[in-house]
């Protein structure tokens, strides 16, 4: 219990040294599409959200700034793979919105790395 606690309050050097890597990005981001999916979808409805803010720590925040478009690209291609995937499950699914919106931000506070929906959309 008390290393639980430990750890909590006192992270090791090593797992705050981690750098986020593009690929970890995109893993990221593409798990919570899947968990709204399997959460929003009902009947044979699918529904998810098109609006992301993904917060980052500034470090990595920086070094990923000027591969984001392409990152996004990444992340739509795997977006739509996985849309294609689920259509015989949920075959009505209509339009929302009608374009995709990704913001992405330094964090305030170091440690965080984090990612939120908001909105709907297909």
């Amino acid at each position: 219990m008390f290393e639980k606690i430990k750890k909590w309050l006192l992270p090791d050097e090593e797992e705050e040294s981690k750098t986020l890597t593009n690929q970890s990005l995109v893993d990221q981001v593409v798990a919570s599409f899947k968990e709204t999916i399997k959460r929003e979808s009902f009947n044979k409805r699918m529904m998810y959200d098109c609006s992301y803010l993904i917060l980052m720590r500034p470090e990595d925040y920086k070094r990923a700034e000027l591969r984001l478009a392409g990152i996004t690209e990444g992340i739509l291609d795997e977006f739509y793979e996985y849309i294609d995937s689920m259509k015989a499950q949920y075959p009505r699914y209509e339009p929302i919105a009608n374009f995709w919106d990704f913001q992405y931000c330094p964090s305030e506070k170091e440690w965080i790395t984090a990612i939120s929906n908001r909105g709907r959309c297909r």
